[in-house]
């Protein structure tokens, strides 16, 4: 039946026609003189070959009486690697039509696009397919092979005729896997973009040409050569990173360029490069400016100050405000860097800069205060990996010590930081938050279960690329710590955010929060976190956190004389007394926002001591209560908090049945009216007045045949919170009161 051309792992038919005598078998080989044969049962003169993958030479054996054996002209059945696409019916790879040769390519197949001028085609990949050999050309047609959110690998050659390859939807995905050198061809990708990029071929992965990655860079075996090529990109959405880098087996040759996005707003930010830099700061974060007016690449860098002249490669301000600076671990002290092109950046150094916007920003004003912009900025040289040793941390208890991400690559800081950083608090980090209050505060976060405060800080434990905090050197610390950054604390389970979202306290522990609001420039200005739990103690133990001096506000509760951003305080079962730190104002106005959950059998004031005015929170509430300020008495505010009922013989519930009431609540001028239960007419009635250190402050014994007793406590008293007590021959009976003039 002559030759015929079949499909990878399918199977042809053949036939015998014009012979004299019977089939006794069929043989097969892979050459046509078959010189090398294989016999297969068979002796009709049909044969099915079966599902083929290679190609095969068949010819039919026959015999006609007492005459020798014969053979048939033999079949050559060739088997498909080779794979053409037209996408004459679809977008669709998977769609056998839109292939010349009628079939879908199969793995390890060649495939091409058809070379004709006419008309574009695009191919949509339907799976994650690997191929050999893959040639997408034209001579003025453009083809477009879009991988479609799939996993393409390639093990052979990949040529192109332009920008071919649209490697950008979030989870697609390029992979090297052969066994000889291969190289990703210059201007072959899409804007020269490319979501997720693979290195899996011993031999190694050269890259050509520009090569911006957007998400992803994994190793599994062989050397990446960049030739200088390759960039991490940082946009508002996204920061490309790489993933663990096996110990062994895998490199990257070469320099590249990291970027990190920073939206605009006049604020420090905390962070370091994750490059060991081959030319100066100048170079790379000022992109070579030759003076502050000087824009070299619009949308990239940002002014280095610290000179009223220019001079040392520092822009020049009317000030001369320094705004970079290092922090001296062993010494508790900020230095300023006052050269920038003397001083390379070097991975594992963290640095506090000023970030105003961009290079166009005209930072020459007297106010010092121009509108900033969104900028990038970049970094140009090696890439670090293994095991990062921080060993130069302090070794005085509670002392601070700076550190950064040295990776590429958001961490988990969780993993860190673990008990085995002996003399180094472990429970928490700080992190600097460049959108609290006006210009950055610090933000607290507690590593177990990654949370935050303030609340609405984007600051989690998956420290991004290249971002710096703080951590604390235990308070019985004998030596110093060491904190080691290794290639498996890497976290790419996230989606590459520039930054990630925050997992906020959940409702397990009751807490009370304290949000400063500065009513003159509508920010949250600082915040403060108690958490109660009956296992936590009333001292400052690694279950509370520490405050960090901001440059503004400083909100904190006060502990054994420190001050706390969280504080972890047992449950009140008395009358509790918790104050409150307040410095560094910068308004007038302010706003305390509370948000108080889980203490329903509490009750809960805030009290300002200055005009001795004591506001009531209800548990499940969110209240807010205005102030202004006209001095500076760091201890004006106090929270206090009392059980409900448990100082009383009463459960709530009978109190709340038996008809007893006090009124008003809140008393003006100290009149208050006392309504007994019916039962407890004519009997004699014992009322005392308590303070809320449950001292009786005022007592009056009576007699009555009435229901309502009127007391008036207004010239003995000052404004507070008081405990009415009725003590009768049924019980005691007892209501909170609020004496406010």
């Amino acid at each position: 039946s002559g030759d015929q051309d079949i499909c990878y792992n399918t199977s042809a038919t053949i036939t015998l026609t014009g012979n004299t005598g019977n089939v006794v078998r069929w043989e097969y080989a892979t050459v046509s003189n078959f010189s090398s044969k294989t016999n297969v049962t068979g002796t009709s003169t049909t044969y099915n070959t079966g599902t083929l993958t290679v190609d095969r030479y068949y010819r039919a054996v026959v015999k006609s009486g007492t005459c020798a054996e014969a053979t048939s002209t033999g079949s050559f059945i060739d088997v498909l690697t080779n794979y053409v696409w037209e996408g004459d019916v679809s977008t669709d790879f998977g769609t056998g039509n839109n292939w010349l040769e009628g079939c879908v390519p199969h793995t390890g197949a060649d495939i091409a696009f058809r070379t004709a001028t006419a008309p574009d085609r695009l191919c949509n990949l339907d799976q994650n397919r690997s191929l050999r050999n893959i040639s997408i050309g034209g001579t003025s047609a453009t083809h477009i092979f879009d991988l479609n959110n799939f996993t393409l690998t390639t093990t052979g050659t990949l040529s192109t005729s332009g920008a071919n390859l649209d490697v950008r939807d979030a989870n697609s995905n390029l992979t090297f896997g052969g066994a000889t050198a291969q190289t990703l061809p210059a201007g072959s990708l899409v804007n020269n973009e490319i979501s997720r990029l693979t290195i899996n071929n011993s031999s190694g992965v050269s890259l050509a040409g520009t090569t911006n990655l957007i998400r992803l860079l994994t190793l599994t075996s062989g050397t990446l050569t960049t030739n200088n090529n390759l960039t991490f990109k940082s946009t508002a959405d996204l920061t490309a990173q790489v993933a663990s880098i096996p110990a062994s087996g895998t490199a990257i040759s070469g320099n590249v360029t990291v970027e990190k996005y920073v939206k605009a707003r006049r604020a420090f930010r905390l962070l370091g490069a994750t490059v060991n830099s081959v030319s100066h700061i100048k170079d790379n974060w000022q992109e070579g400016g030759t003076s502050y007016t000087d824009d070299p690449n619009p949308g990239f860098g940002t002014h280095i100050t610290g000179s009223t002249t220019g001079a040392n490669g520092l822009d020049a301000t009317q000030t001369g405000n320094t705004s970079l600076f290092t922090f001296d671990n062993s010494t508790q002290a900020w230095s300023a860097i006052t050269n920038t092109t003397t001083t390379d950046l070097e991975v594992g150094t963290p640095y506090r800069l000023m970030v105003r916007g961009g290079r166009s920003v005209n930072i020459y004003q007297a106010d010092n205060n121009p509108t900033p912009t969104n900028t990038t900025l970049r970094t140009y040289g090696t890439l670090h990996r293994g095991d990062y040793t921080f060993n130069n941390l302090s070794s005085t208890p509670d002392a601070d010590n700076f550190v950064v991400n040295p990776y590429q690559c958001a961490v988990d800081l969780s993993a860190v930081l673990t008990s085995a950083n002996t003399h180094l608090d472990y429970t928490k980090v700080y992190m600097w938050d460049p959108f609290v209050n006006t210009r950055g505060a610090l933000a607290t976060v507690t590593l177990s279960n990654n949370t935050a405060t303030p609340s609405g800080t984007q600051a989690s434990k998956y420290l991004q690329p290249g971002q710096a905090f703080f951590v604390k050197t235990a308070s019985n610390a004998s030596a110093a710590p060491t904190v080691v950054f290794s290639e498996t604390d890497k976290y790419t389970g996230g989606d590459f955010s520039t930054v990630n979202l925050l997992e906020y306290e959940s409702a397990r522990n009751a807490f009370i929060n304290v949000s400063l609001i500065n009513r003159d420039s509508n920010v949250v200005a600082d915040e403060t976190f108690i958490k109660f739990a009956p296992s936590f103690q009333d001292i400052v133990t690694q279950q509370d956190a520490l405050k960090f001096w901001n440059l503004d506000e400083v909100l904190g509760t006060v502990a054994a004389d420190k001050i706390l951003a969280i504080n972890a305080h047992s449950l009140p079962q008395n009358i509790t007394t918790i104050p409150l730190h307040l410095s560094q104002y910068r308004a007038t106005n302010y706003t305390f926002r509370l948000k108080v959950n889980g203490l329903n059998e509490h009750d809960i004031y805030l009290h300002d001591k200055e005009q001795n005015r004591y506001y009531k929170v209800s548990s499940k509430e969110e209240k807010e209560i205005p102030f202004s300020q006209n001095k500076s008495d760091a201890r004006r505010f106090e929270l206090i908090i009392q059980p409900q009922f448990g100082m009383f013989s009463l459960s709530q519930e009978q109190i709340q049945n038996s008809g007893f009431k006090v009124y008003p609540n809140p008393t003006h001028d100290g009149h208050i009216s006392v309504e007994l239960p019916p039962k407890s007419k004519d009997q004699n009635i014992n009322i005392e007045v308590l303070d809320l250190n449950g001292k009786v402050v005022l007592q009056q014994k009576t007699a009555t045949a009435k229901e309502t007793i009127d007391l008036n406590f207004s010239a003995q008293l000052s404004n507070g919170v008081y405990q009415i007590r009725v003590n009768t021959a049924e019980g005691s009976y007892s209501q909170k009161v609020v004496l406010q003039r």
